[in-house]
This record gives C-alpha cells, structure tokens and sequence, in this order.
C-alpha cells in the first residue's frame, strides 16, 4: 500500500475515514439483502461533508441538542436547529432532513425534561424549517417521570399533523442564499438574518453552482471564504445577471476578489480597532435607512484599508479611535474626536451589470457575534434591501428572537412564524402581539390567509403590488396558508 501524500492530514482524518468506509459497508450489505430498508445517517453542522453522507444513506438526520446543561454561559444559539435542518435540505433530491430534539437539559440530566418553553420553541424549528421531528425521550410514557415531556411532545405533533400535509413537496421560498463555510461569520450572518426575518437558504460553496444562484438576488460571502477561479467567474456572471454579492473582511486581500469588489491593488490589512465608528456618507444612502438620527455606529475590530475604483461608491468610511481603549473613560479632554471623518471607505457598493457587489472591508458578522447591537442588525437588513431593491418579497414587525420562513407550493404560500423572544433558556413564552406582515407575489393575488395551528381565516388588505396581514397574536409556532391565484399583481 502506498504512503499518503500528507501523513499528518491522513491521521488527522483517519476516525472519519474509518467512519466512511464502515458506513458503505453497512449500506451496500443492507441493500443487498432488503433493498427496501432505509438507511440513516447524522450529518453535522460543523467539520462533515453532506456529500459524503448522501452516498451511504437513504434518509439524512441531525441532533441540534439544546445542551443546557454545560451553564448559561454555553447555552447554544436559538438558532441551531433552524440552521440544522437549513443545511441538510440544501440537499437536493432526497427527503427533507429528520431532526433529532432530546427532551432533557443535558445526558447528565436525561431524566428530567427541558422547561417547557424553551422545549416548545426548539422543536416547534424542526417543521418551520421543513424538517421532520423526531423526538428523543429517555424511556416509554409509563416510565417518564417528568410529565411535561409528554405534554409538551403532544401539543407539537398536534401542530405537525396540521401543517405536514400543507408542507409535503412545498420549497423554499427565499431570496437570499448564505454560503456555510461552518465559522464564527457564517454563524454571525445567520444569527442577523434569523434575527431580522429574513428568508435565506444556505449553500455549501461546491452548491454555488451557476444554476443554483440564479433563483437567489442576495449571496452572502462571509469572511474566510477562499475565491477560487471557478467560484469568481460563477460570482461575476451571478452579478451580471442580477444578483448581488455581500462580503467582508480581508476579501479584498485576495487580487480575485478584487477585481469583483470593485477596489485597487494598493489595499493592505490594518491592526486591531477599538473605540472607532462607522460613519454614514452621501445622501439618500441607504444603508442608513433607520439609523438616520446617529451618525456613528460603534466599530471594533481589523480593518482592510482598501481604495476604490471610478467605479465604486463609498457609502460609509471610517472614523478612526478618539482614544486608546485605557483612556476611553477618562475626563472630558479625551473624549473629543481628533479626526472626526476620513476617507477610508467601510462598506463600498459596486454596481455590476444589473446586480452588484457589496463590501464591508471589517467583519459585521464579528460584530454581530460579539455585541449583539441594534444597529449591526439594522446595517445588515438595509445591506439586504439594497441587493433585493423593490423585489423584497417579504417584511415582518421586527422582534428579537422571532423567526420566519416562507416555503410554496402551487397555489399557495407557506407563512412560518417562530417566537423565541426572552432571555434563554426560555421560563416562559411571551406572546407577541399585532404583527404586521407584509407579502408581494408577483403575478399572483392572494385568494386567502388562514393560520393552520390556530384553525382560523386572518383578515387582510391589498395594494396595488401587495398583500398586508394582520396577526394579532403569536404563541409559539404559527403557520400561515396564504392561497394565491393568477393575476396581474397582489
């Protein structure tokens, strides 16, 4: 047998190989006996190839446990399920992802349940993300101790059983897709698209093939993408055609980046910031739109000092540190800005054909991840605006924690709403009342809106390029059928 290339990278990836090869094994000796049997296997979210998995199994699976039982300070995102299963259905040609929800709050505590709340906003992510749930308990209704387990399993089937038929064959229906490059950025975009309730789809890079972008207006390239020449060209004919690209971060180090961003060669990376701002420039930018009254937002972190081509507006530059992080609060002489505007540009727009490329040459998703600001995620949503422009197909009342998706099939359109609003883990759900949503479906008109869980018609409102729904309250899990039929508009 010969020696491999690399021996440390053959160890290092020895438990997965062996991994592999024994899963095939299993999988050609089970078809070879009943054809018929389906074979499952995990995929993770981190560190694991989809692919790899697909080509020894029939059904794809995932485990997002909600662990809280490492302490608060580790407590898993309220996102983890959702991003689960996203990934898992960027699969194409196989069933939608089972996954897999443990009832308790840690294997150490297997026997005793999760809080109710906490328990019904995590499962209650499987379907409205269009996963299948499968529950995972710590021994049969007669032998469970804690009660609330069943109470809580139960009142989430009963949702299922309501919303499953609607779901069967329906897709997603987003305009923004996320490249998961399974780092803390791609976690940060997440994190501020859920947050924000906007629909994305993610894609691993070997997904972001010409014919898969083409259904998407927004692609999120987060910091530690590496650009190969496939990948330019796909992205360059991408913008071409309409789409719009986001990136951050040192992008701009690479000459194939570049060259789509729209900066010069003469760019280099700076040290780490602190006490240092964004500042809006221009007027009508509308990356300010909500944040018209401060002119600042907070900065922290590494900055790429890129420079612009003739080509490329700057729509926000920097405004360096007033102060070194040890004198920030000292009296008022230090708190005066030295150098209150540059022109070291921090997010750059570079129209393409009739799409674009968008730059922020410091990481919004370390922001993101890091602070949790208002503004970042405003910052983020008006990024997104700018690259669907009038083509938006849905907004929501914004509230911290609340999750949407929307999925068709058809003559309708699916509406999910999850509220995770509240400190985690959730002791209680705090109902969120008079939502607004508002839904354009070009070409169709809304024939009818009716929550499938509450079993009840929602009243609505048209214009002349939109429908407008009024949901007067949310529990939990809420599911819209939203029937449409051909027509010139909404």
């Amino acid at each position: 047998m010969p020696l491999p290339a690399d021996p440390a990278a053959f160890a290092a990836d020895w438990p997965s190989t062996c991994i592999r090869d024994n899963m095939d094994k299993m999988y050609r000796f089970i078809k070879g006996k009943k054809p018929e049997v389906q074979m499952i296997l995990y995929y993770n979210l981190y560190k694991d190839n989809l692919y790899d998995r697909l080509e020894t199994t029939d059904l794809l699976c995932t485990e997002p446990q909600d662990v809280l039982s490492e302490g608060h300070r580790r407590i898993p995102e309220f996102w983890k399920p959702a991003l689960s299963i996203k990934l898992g259905r960027s699969a194409h040609g196989v069933p939608a992802p089972l996954g897999i929800v443990h009832s308790s709050p840690g294997m150490e505590w297997r026997h005793t349940g999760l809080p109710p709340a906490e328990y019904r906003f995590w499962l209650s992510q499987i379907p409205a993300h269009g996963g299948s749930i499968w529950h995972s308990l710590t021994g049969i209704p007669e032998t469970i101790g804690d009660k609330r387990i069943l109470e809580t399993v139960a009142a989430l089937n009963r949702d299922v059983a309501k919303v499953e038929p609607y779901m069967d064959g329906a897709e997603t229906l987003a305009q923004v897709a996320l490249l998961w490059t399974a780092n803390a950025a791609a976690e940060g975009w997440a994190d501020g698209l859920i947050n924000r309730q906007i629909p994305f789809d993610v894609l691993l890079e070997e997904q972001a093939t010409p014919e898969r972008l083409s259904r998407y207006k927004a692609l999120i390239a987060p910091e530690g993408l590496a650009l190969t020449e496939g990948m330019a060209a796909a992205l360059a004919s991408y913008a071409a055609a309409g789409g719009h690209v986001i990136a951050e971060g040192d992008a701009a180090d690479d000459p194939a980046w570049r060259d789509l961003l729209g900066v010069r060669d003469q760019g280099a990376a700076g040290e780490l910031l602190s006490a240092a701002y964004l500042r809006f420039e221009g007027t009508d930018n509308p990356l300010q739109v909500g944040l018209e009254q401060t002119e600042l937002v907070a900065l922290r972190g590494a900055v790429y000092y890129a420079q612009p081509t003739a080509e490329t507006r700057v729509l926000a530059t920097l405004v360096p540190p007033f102060a070194p992080l040890e004198c920030v609060g000292a009296p008022p002489e230090r708190a005066s800005l030295p150098v209150i505007r540059t022109d070291l540009p921090l997010a750059l727009h570079r129209p393409s054909g009739l799409g674009g490329f968008l730059y922020f040459p410091f990481s919004l998703s370390g922001m993101l991840n890091e602070f949790k600001l208002g503004e970042h995620y405003q910052l983020l949503a008006n990024a997104i605006d700018l690259s669907l422009g009038e083509d938006k197909l849905v907004e929501v009342t914004n509230y911290q924690g609340l999750q949407l998706t929307l999925f068709e099939r058809d003559d309708y359109v699916l509406v999910h709403l999850v509220n995770g609003a509240g400190r985690r883990p959730l002791a209680t759900n705090l109902p969120l009342h008079d939502l607004s949503l508002k839904l354009r479906l070009p070409g169709r008109r809304v024939a009818g809106v009716r929550r499938l869980i509450a079993e009840d018609a929602l009243p609505y409102s048209q214009t002349e390029d939109a429908a407008v729904i009024d949901i007067p309250k949310l529990e939990v899990w809420e599911c819209l059928l939203v029937r449409t039929e051909a027509g010139d508009s909404i």
